[in-house]
């Protein structure tokens, strides 16, 4: 007898923590509802950016997704400066799935269960 699937919410697929199957294989794949899920997830605020918490749509384990939206250009101090890129309100960011779970099939040298997707960030400062 296999585990029931959980109702699945429309649009969403179920993510392996909800079927308790243990983690999804390794697939480089994407759904419209990882993005959609995806936009819940909290963003920490860095030095050069921002780090976005949250569980995988897919996998649904922990990951921390690192967006640098500024660069260190003290290599650049002897040099001009070039001109300021214009700031936009919105930001397409692409995101892959960075937890550390042991996906099989996963190669050595990647990490995440292979969910990728794109969020749009907000520019919320005055």
């Amino acid at each position: 007898m296999s585990p029931a699937l959980p109702e699945s919410r429309p649009g969403t697929a179920p993510v392996a923590h909800e079927t308790g199957v243990g983690p999804e294989p390794y697939e480089e794949i994407t759904h419209p509802s990882f993005a959609e899920q995806a936009a819940s997830f909290q963003a920490v605020p860095t030095r050069g950016g921002v780090v976005l918490k949250g569980p995988c749509p897919r996998c649904g384990d922990p990951m921390d997704f690192p967006h640098v939206d500024s660069v260190v250009r003290s290599w650049l101090r002897r040099r001009p400066h070039p001109a300021p890129l214009a700031a936009t309100a919105e930001t397409v960011v692409p995101m892959i799935c960075t937890c550390a779970v042991p996906h099989p099939g996963r190669p050595d040298d990647l990490d995440g269960c292979g969910a990728y997707w794109n969020v749009i960030l907000r520019d919320e400062r005055p």
